[in-house]
């Protein structure tokens, strides 16, 4: 099993081995209609053994759900998790972009039916700043990968603002991966 195999330096890794005399066939003759005729013998012989890890993440995220609000006078928050597999010892780095309505900065999720915005901001920890991708002051998060799962949070913050209309508010963000 390779389990917790990892990369060296964040490249892809081949690993080998050689083992010399350490398989073995037995073997023996038989008729059809006869008790065996003839019993073989053994042999020994040498065989390698290669596999290459690759260096390789996969990432997948919840929606993260700020649940219904009414009148917008203090913070709400909401938290989610990212899900990332990453070979081990491969550091990685996950980038978000400013969403369908905003910036890194200054990002909002908005009333398809109305176009009315709410102001929101993510982050890598609770109060923390902005996760982006560098730009604008944001925040870009850093891991190094175990070969297992790793769950990276999001925290999200609706901060005390101007109450829109009712209804339904959204945005995509999308999370990007570099290793």
């Amino acid at each position: 099993a390779l389990n917790g195999v990892g990369t060296t330096g964040g490249a892809s890794t081949v690993y080998s081995a050689s083992f010399a005399g350490h398989g073995s066939v037995s073997f023996a003759f038989t008729g059809i209609l006869t008790q065996p005729c003839t019993t073989g013998g053994s042999t020994s012989f040498s065989f390698n053994v290669r596999a290459t890890i690759a260096n390789d993440c996969v990432i997948n995220a919840g929606n993260l759900d700020f649940g219904t609000n009414s009148v917008l006078n203090g913070a709400a928050r909401a938290t989610s998790a990212l899900s990332v597999q990453c070979t081990a010892n491969n550091p990685y780095q996950i980038a978000f972009n400013g969403g369908q309505n905003g910036t890194v900065a200054a990002r909002r999720m908005k009333n398809p039916a109305t176009g009315e915005t709410v102001s929101y901001s993510l982050s890598s920890a609770l109060d923390g700043p902005a996760w982006g991708d560098g730009a604008l002051g944001s925040s870009v998060y850093g891991g190094v990968g175990s070969g297992g799962v790793q769950s990276v949070p999001v925290y999200g913050s609706v901060p005390a603002q101007r109450t829109p209309s009712p209804g339904s508010y959204r945005d995509t963000v999308t999370a990007t991966i570099y290793f």
